[in-house]
């Protein structure tokens, strides 16, 4: 009777038995360092290192939740591609807006210029609400304000900033990207980004529409190029969804 309990024991499926579960928690600009995992089911605790990666102990169907100051909470519920996987895991960013404070002086009468407003025409509202105070000290040769201001007001326009040109990745890049990366590789489009079989190119397709800056190449912008690669990638599940549904 002992020796075929001891047998069942071994016949058991590895993951029904408790192991670890490894991973890397990053957010829309890095990855996360001191996020806390929590095993609910089991009451046990890790916490990720300076690269974002952590490994906890945990079986299928246990309750495991990443948290992490000035980033929202997340939870999941441990599966058969959670233990033979290495986990890679977003968290969002919380923004804390401050309430927007209004100052008014009811005794004067202001008048409010927007923060993009034309300077020139900031000094000739000057100039004509308050005359007195402008040429009270204008030197005897005469300065003509309004010409001066309106003469600002077009070099400030001069100085606008032009905007800048960026290399966006191709199809043929982002097929490159996934034949040759290590990470980012046919397991990652299949199970990470979802991508059903058979639309690899078609979402490369997709991704090139949406002008990815090839800056995100770089291995310094993994993470960021991966959180791109998460949103076109939601998106183009949906739209998949809409042609399939017309």
């Amino acid at each position: 009777m002992p020796y075929r309990k001891t047998l069942l024991f071994f016949l058991l499926p590895a993951t029904m038995i408790s192991q670890n579960i490894t991973g890397k928690i990053y957010d829309s600009e890095s990855t996360v360092k001191g996020a806390k995992i929590f095993n609910k089911t089991k009451n046990t605790t890790a916490y990720s290192d300076a690269n974002g990666s952590f490994n906890l102990p945990a079986a299928l169907n246990d309750t495991i939740t990443i948290s992490s100051l000035f980033h929202t909470t997340k939870t999941l519920k441990v599966d058969t591609f959670h233990v033979e996987n290495e986990l890679v895991i977003e968290l969002t960013k919380q923004v804390n807006q401050l309430p927007e404070v209004l100052l008014a002086d009811k005794q004067n009468d202001l008048k409010t210029f927007e923060t993009n407003s034309d300077l020139g025409a900031v000094l000739a509202y000057d100039l004509k609400n308050n005359t007195e105070t402008w040429y009270k000290n204008m030197p005897k040769s005469g300065i003509d304000f309004v010409q001066v201001s309106k003469l600002i007001g077009k070099l400030l326009k001069l100085k606008k900033k032009k905007p800048v040109e960026i290399t966006t990745i191709n199809h043929k890049t982002f097929d490159s990207l996934f034949a040759t990366h290590k990470f980012f590789n046919a397991e990652l489009l299949a199970n990470q980004l979802e991508i059903p079989e058979g639309y690899a190119p078609l979402f490369f397709d997709y991704c090139e529409e949406q002008y990815v800056n090839s800056d995100l190449l770089l291995e310094k912008n993994e993470f960021m190029l991966l959180d791109k690669l998460l949103n076109c990638s939601r998106d183009f599940r949906e739209l998949l969804k809409t042609t399939e549904t017309d």
